[in-house]
């Protein structure tokens, strides 16, 4: 009777185990292998009836609009991803499993006409809602990429109202991206991630920059209601692009385009 009833406990325990324990491709014969891309996007984001911003638009983009609708010529924009994770759910706060992961750095442009591919990863053909990436700064830096990335994980050069700026973050938070439309990762078919440049710029007042600005995080430059539909209570630029970058960010599968439309992302 005892080696019975302890069969059928070991038994109970081995089942509860194999039902919560994460699954990953490595135990699912299943799996699909996809692409994962990061770029910059203008759609959706028209600064004016008549221009968009596209991400095959390389290097010089035509001048962005501020909040106050003045003129941004945007020369350079980086950011530095150390880590990519993939979830299932699109609770933030919420306990998912994520199928794979990628391990940087990887160095994107994102004024690279082509976006920056990070390559093939293995994933579940289930749907995906939510993907997580963590910010990275290094001092040891690639070749083509500017020396003022050095130490900080996103990088931006422009002029506004005839001022140079620059904005640099050495925040090595994650960026999350989630929503409800469920993404199901498709060989052949590539997972993307898109920053939203006009959208972000467009929603911040640039007015005070009266004179050649670097934005950073011990130079965070005061405004007043700089970016209202960013972050409501921000009182500075540097916290308008940081919360900005993150409300400008989509995820999706791209059909070909090297963009994400609205039925394309999960957000």
């Amino acid at each position: 009777m005892m080696t019975l009833l302890r069969s059928l406990v070991l038994s109970f325990i081995s089942a509860l185990l194999t039902s919560c324990s994460p699954s990953g491709p490595s135990d699912s014969g299943h799996a699909v292998s996809t692409d994962f891309a990061i770029t910059a996007s203008g759609m959706n984001a028209t600064v004016s009836t008549s221009w968009i911003f596209p991400s095959a638009y390389a290097l010089t983009p035509p001048p962005l609009l501020d909040a106050n609708m003045a003129n941004v010529d945007l020369l350079e924009a980086w950011i530095v991803v150390k880590k990519v994770h993939f979830f299932r759910s699109s609770n933030p706060d919420a306990y998912a499993v994520s199928a794979d992961h990628y391990q940087g750095p990887f160095f994107v442009d994102l004024l690279d006409g082509t976006p920056e591919p990070f390559g093939s990863i293995r994933l579940f053909p289930e749907g995906l809602r939510r993907i997580k990436m963590q910010l990275h700064k290094s001092n040891s830096l690639p070749s083509g990429v500017p020396a003022a990335l050095g130490g900080n994980s996103m990088y931006f050069r422009g002029q506004v109202n005839g001022f140079a700026f620059t904005y640099a973050s050495d925040d090595t938070t994650d960026f999350q991206i989630y929503g409800e439309n469920a993404v199901n990762p498709e060989s052949g078919k590539k997972l993307m991630v898109t920053f939203r440049i006009a959208d972000l710029f467009k929603q911040i007042d640039l007015s005070a920059i009266t004179s050649n600005t670097d934005i950073s995080a011990t130079n965070r430059v005061n405004a007043v209601n700089p970016c209202p539909t960013i972050h409501a209570s921000a009182t500075n630029l540097y916290t308008c692009f940081r919360q900005g970058m993150n409300k400008a960010a989509k995820f999706g599968k791209d059909n070909g385009d090297d963009d994400l439309s609205d039925d394309e992302s999960v957000n």
